[in-house]
């Protein structure tokens, strides 16, 4: 084996390193957002998407959650009381107070989703998701007006009956933003937009006699 060819394999070596170095470097960026402290956090008499919505907005670390579908006259609330508690720690803690509960970091929000089975209205692929100067709100309606979400939507019945004003009614003064992906699921693009304008948290879940209504709501 010759030199040059010697030389383009140490090359190629270097490069295969450098490239599985640079896959691994955004967990860095997950340890430091769960190592972020909360100096006191009290919340009781809650349901865990409350309690996660304060974690998000007390530690700047953004949450999206789908929440186990409600059961008419059955509500689990949790009290938690801790101080100086990393993110980890309050996460960790909510799931043991609410074990109907998993979650882990996608990027640089953290998802929590039910240990059972998923939405399947969140696992949809949307082939390509692009808007333009809008705020949240306008951004969740064209995702719900995408044709795989419409499809879904129209096979398994299922209606939006978010509480919300009407349009405009609460939008004067959203930041606005832009957005453009493709081949995502609805939870990643929820995330996105989530991030794109600001917003600390979402909540999904279902509701109802058969579970055809859902609730979506970002803050």
């Amino acid at each position: 084996m010759n030199a040059k060819i010697m030389v383009r394999i140490c090359l190629l070596i270097g490069l295969a390193m450098y490239g599985a170095n640079s896959l691994v470097r955004p967990q860095v960026k997950d340890t430091r957002m769960l190592d972020r402290i909360v100096p006191d956090f009290q919340i009781t008499d809650a349901p865990a998407s409350l309690v996660l919505q304060r974690i998000a907005a007390r530690s700047g670390v953004p949450i999206g959650m789908e929440a186990v579908p409600e059961i008419d006259g059955e509500r689990r609330t949790i009290d938690v009381t801790l101080k100086g508690a990393t993110v980890k720690i309050l996460l960790d803690h909510v799931i043991k107070k609410d074990p109907r509960y998993v979650w882990q970091t996608a990027g640089s929000v953290i998802d929590v989703f039910p240990t059972g089975a998923r939405d399947p209205l969140l696992a949809t692929i949307v082939s390509h998701f692009e808007v333009k100067n809008v705020n949240k709100d306008e951004a969740i309606r064209a995702l719900e007006n995408s044709i795989e979400v419409k499809r879904i939507l129209a096979i398994t019945s299922l209606q939006d009956r978010t509480l919300k004003s009407l349009p405009g009614d609460s939008e004067y003064g959203l930041p606005k933003f832009s957005l453009d992906v493709r081949n995502s699921n609805v939870r990643s693009i929820l995330n996105s937009i989530m991030l794109k304008s600001g917003s600390n948290s979402w909540v999904f879940f279902r509701y109802g006699a058969g579970k055809d209504s859902f609730s979506l709501l970002m803050r």
